[in-house]
């Protein structure tokens, strides 16, 4: 999450700079906006996240990019004009391709020609600290709760986020960067 905050920040920065359009909170608020709103989903299944046979259906609501970046996109561009579709493309791309690394059970990517996810380099494990390490990892709806049962983390956001472990220092030091750059591009 805090990566995507950070990549909202990034993408407002580099818009501004590359599309010569003012550097506003608006701009910022709604890129940070963009990069998260895909998570909304997450409220509804907040309330059972102790059990982790939920740890990967929070997903399966919006997270699905063949038919969000174009809808979305298009509706954008005609509501909004280009640079506000160029935004909510890039942040909603930015936040796919982070949800289908690292932690989670990645995405479905090419729903809905398939309903298999897709998760790419490195998946967080309760079991194995250091993660599993794969180019691509390929979930079926048959085996995913199987994944989730043996690997899940009921408490993966206090175990990621909360201690010193890679994800939380990446996450962490992406947002740094980005206000740092924000920082130094006001100023």
């Amino acid at each position: 999450m805090f990566l995507d905050l950070g990549a909202g920040i990034i993408i407002a920065i580099l818009t501004s700079h590359f599309a010569n359009v003012e550097l506003s909170f608006t701009l910022i608020f709604f890129s940070v906006f963009f990069t998260i709103i895909p998570d909304m989903d997450f409220l509804y299944f907040y309330p059972k996240r102790h059990d982790t046979k939920y740890d990967h259906k929070h997903r399966d609501i919006i997270h699905y990019p063949l038919l969000y970046l174009p809808i979305g996109t298009i509706l954008f561009w005609f509501l909004l004009g280009e640079i506000w579709a160029l935004v909510f493309f890039t942040a909603s791309f930015f936040h796919f391709f982070h949800d289908s690394i690292g932690i989670g059970w990645g995405i479905k990517w090419l729903y809905p020609f398939s309903k298999n996810n897709y998760s790419f380099l490195y998946l967080y494990s309760r079991k194995i600290k250091k993660g599993l390490r794969r180019p691509i990892f390929v979930f079926t709806e048959k085996k995913l709760p199987d994944m989730v049962r043996e690997h899940g983390d009921p408490d993966w956001v206090r175990n990621i986020y909360y201690k010193w472990h890679p994800i939380a220092i990446f996450e962490f030091g992406g947002f740094v960067f980005s206000l740092i750059l924000l920082y130094l591009y006001l100023k």
